[in-house]
């Protein structure tokens, strides 16, 4: 049986996503993000919301060279951000 991974499949999701959406206007590293999330559940693989949200703002700041430290209410921040973000999704496929 060929299934799936969870990155071709989370790419999938982002490619119909920005298909029907400009990808201008929206965060691609956070629509990646929640697309991994969707990905996850899809597979039934339990992560915690907190790893996925830890790996995303260690990638940004990497990108922004930031040396901010992250707090929880960061990690509420980018929480929040990746559950919009996987609602859109949603509501856009």
């Amino acid at each position: 049986e060929m299934g799936y991974s969870i990155p071709t499949l989370a790419i999938h999701i982002s490619h119909v996503f920005f298909g029907k959406m400009c990808y201008i206007n929206y965060d691609r590293f956070l629509i990646l993000a929640a697309c991994v999330l969707i990905a996850l559940k899809v597979k039934d693989i339990s992560i915690l919301i907190k790893k996925l949200c830890n790996a995303f703002y260690n990638v940004i700041i990497r990108l922004n060279k930031s040396m901010d430290v992250y707090t929880e209410k960061k990690f509420e921040l980018v929480r929040d951000e990746i559950c919009k973000a996987e609602a859109l999704i949603y509501r856009t496929l």
